[in-house]
């Protein structure tokens, strides 16, 4: 039996902007939609898919003369992506920004095709997903990615073992392709997707199905294995795994029916790996897991599995990561958490920061105006075409280039 979403209390507001940070990833989508998740114990969604597109492997822009070196003509790669930045998704190792012009540009880990390039060779510069244009929204979950179109078609690549491509479950995807669903928001976690259409959540993959919920969804936002859902009461709707308290319903069990409700006044909802962050009114509160000092508390040990305010997040934006947050200020972005990846971008090589009593070095004068957090990686935009990234970069997440951990922010190469 599938357990229906509980509310335990009511905000008074409805949310006015949200942006969605997948756990494994990040996701910023724009006209305030998002991600979420799975609940209890409802088969496995079945999807058709409607469409793949022709797929052209791009190359290297250095080579985008010929493609193979002759004289071909011109193979039809821009330079560079033309319009301003419009949002950022973020999963494990990967990246992908999308342009005012529709297009959609990836880098970083390829293994299970998350990028979208037709191949499962890692980026470490960002590449143009072919075959998929006017893209309004993208998330990105650990291994997999999502994209919304203006028509409202639902497309989907990566690793597709539990179906969480929206898809028969089975081999991994390494083109972009259309399901057979329509979505106005999407989200993704670590096996799962969630979609809004209409109003009404479905989700895919893990415990995939239709998500009852009492009123119409306008944002969703996936954590690892947990889904949050804003509704247009502006109440927030929980369910999924609990394990670390992700569903702020003072437990830790495993599994648990759907939750909690915030207080009112959300403008900005957050999911991590296995914890949650909400803007309300001129403060930030938080729950989960703070194994790693991630809740920005102070308190590195068990997990609050009930929502609080954290006082040292006040009047701030958040990103929340696998074990760490980000905060985005008036004049500085700071961080708190692990650190193993370089996830704090202050240069210390620290293992983690429970309080954050450090900045990221170089946005003390102007400060981004978007900031996401993959599972080990940063990415803010700071101007409409320029974006710079911090962390793990190990596989190319960082698209400036190189493949190694950036302590420091560094420039994405486009």
């Amino acid at each position: 039996m599938r357990h229906a979403p509980l509310l335990l209390m009511v905000l008074t507001s409805a949310c006015t902007e949200v942006i969605s940070l997948g756990s494994d990833f990040a996701v910023v989508v724009p006209d305030a939609a998002l991600d979420g998740a799975v609940d209890g114990s409802a088969e496995a969604a079945v999807d058709v898919v409607v469409d793949r597109p022709t797929f052209d492997v791009p190359v290297d822009r250095a080579d985008a003369a010929t493609l193979d070196g002759t004289a071909d003509g011109p193979v039809d790669v821009p330079a560079r992506p033309s319009g301003s930045l419009v949002a950022l998704a973020l999963g494990d190792g990967h990246t992908c920004a999308l342009w005012s012009d529709g297009r959609l540009w990836c880098w970083g880990r390829n293994d299970r095709g998350q990028l979208g390039l037709g191949d499962t060779t890692d980026r470490d510069r960002p590449a143009r997903v072919e075959g998929l244009t006017d893209v309004r929204a993208v998330a990105a979950g650990r291994t997999h990615t999502c994209a919304i179109t203006a028509d409202a078609a639902l497309w989907c690549w990566g690793r597709n073992d539990r179906g969480q491509l929206s898809l028969d479950a089975g081999d991994d995807v390494r083109a972009p392709t259309r399901t057979a669903h329509l979505a106005d928001a999407v989200t993704a976690g670590a096996s799962h997707t969630c979609f809004v259409h209409m109003g009404r959540v479905r989700c895919a993959g893990d415990d995939g199905g239709d998500v009852a919920l009492p009123r119409s969804a306008t944002a969703i936002t996936a954590a690892d294995d947990a889904t949050c859902a804003t509704l247009d009461d502006g109440a927030l709707w929980c369910w999924g795994r609990n394990v670390d308290g992700e569903l702020g319903r003072g437990t830790t069990s495993a599994r648990e029916a759907p939750g909690p409700a915030m207080v009112s006044g959300v403008t900005g909802v957050r999911a991590g790996a296995r914890h949650v962050c909400a803007t309300v009114s001129d403060a930030v509160r938080c729950w989960g897991d703070r194994r790693d000092g991630a809740l920005g508390d102070g308190v590195v040990g068990d997990a609050l599995s009930t929502p609080a305010d954290i006082a040292t997040w006040r009047g701030t934006e958040v990103a929340a990561g696998d074990g760490f947050t980000c905060a985005l200020g008036l004049a500085h972005v700071v961080c708190v958490g692990r650190n193993d990846g370089g996830q704090l971008g202050d240069g210390m090589d620290t293992a983690r920061r429970a309080t954050p009593d450090g900045q990221v070095v170089g946005f003390s004068r102007a400060p981004p105006g978007v900031l996401v957090a993959g599972a080990r990686h940063v990415c803010a935009i700071e101007r409409p075409e320029r974006v710079w990234c911090w962390g793990d970069g190990t596989r190319g997440a960082l698209g400036d280039g190189n493949r190694s951990i950036a302590r420091l922010r560094v420039l994405v190469a486009f």
